[in-house]
């Protein structure tokens, strides 16, 4: 069987083992420190270890609880990642089908069609810029003959 460490289920497990192992280890230390380091030898009646377990414990269940809160939030963007990045990979899939559909049409058509739809094209822009260097032209001679106008008729009532 091979374990796959960036499955969830194995990263909860194994936040459990640290929390609970954690807990043994600071359980242990302050057996001692209380007892040999602070030399602080009394009795502690099975009561009082049995609170402190208990206290100790409910601790480290609402550091689980934070820590798989964390690790189902990060799930959760995560996910929303994933269906973010499948939305745009279907619809990039969509648009390479219809180019590719596009390609093909265009590897069919005959090359006589082509150039024919060539011949119109290039006429219709020679066309165009007849009509437009013609419009040109008449603009220009309309702006000479009204400026001349102007100058004439301002000479005749004396500004100019």
């Amino acid at each position: 069987m091979i374990i796959n460490i960036t499955d969830p289920i194995f990263e909860l497990e194994a936040i459990a083992i640290s929390v609970s192992l954690a807990a043994v280890a600071y359980w242990f230390w302050s057996l001692a420190y209380h007892r040999v380091l602070r030399g602080q030898w009394k009795e502690i009646t099975p009561r009082l270890r049995v609170q402190e377990s208990i206290s100790k414990l409910s601790k480290a269940s609402k550091d689980i609880d934070n820590v798989i809160r964390d690790v189902l939030e990060e799930m959760e963007a995560r996910q929303g990642a994933l269906d973010e990045l499948m939305k745009r990979h279907d619809a990039l899939s969509k648009e390479e089908r219809e180019l590719t559909h596009k390609v093909e049409a265009l590897k069919q058509t005959p090359i006589e069609v082509a150039e024919y739809f060539q011949e119109i094209n290039s006429r219709n822009l020679q066309q165009a810029e007849k009509k437009r260097a013609r419009r040109d032209f008449y603009f220009l001679l309309a702006g000479i003959l009204l400026t001349a106008g102007t100058t004439i008729v301002l000479k005749i009532l004396g500004f100019g």
